[in-house]
């Protein structure tokens, strides 16, 4: 299964990660390996996980807000997910 990693900008000092649709767990930014220099200074993003099948383009056209877009396999691995966005699979949207 493919896991869509979509950042939206948002205000605040979290990130919201929506884990497996049952629950929301908050993780403070400066938490979030790697993310660092990967968003802007004095932005915060809001971090949507979507596990369903769909094309790329398709995740895309209906996530025109978000500011990245990744893929990961593991739906029970978040880390190796934040890894994933933090390496190589950045769609940068900004």
């Amino acid at each position: 299964m493919l896991i869509y990693i979509m950042c939206f900008a948002r205000t605040g000092g979290m990130i919201l990660c929506e884990t497996l649709g049952e629950h929301s767990e908050i993780i403070p930014l400066n938490e979030v390996l790697g993310w660092q220099g990967k968003i802007e200074k004095g932005k915060n993003y809001c971090v949507k996980l979507v596990y369903e099948e769909m094309r790329g383009g398709k995740i895309i056209e209906q996530n025109k807000d978000a500011k990245f877009i990744s893929t990961n396999r593991d739906p029970l691995d978040i880390a190796a997910s934040f890894k994933g966005v933090d390496k190589a699979g950045w769609h940068s949207r900004m």
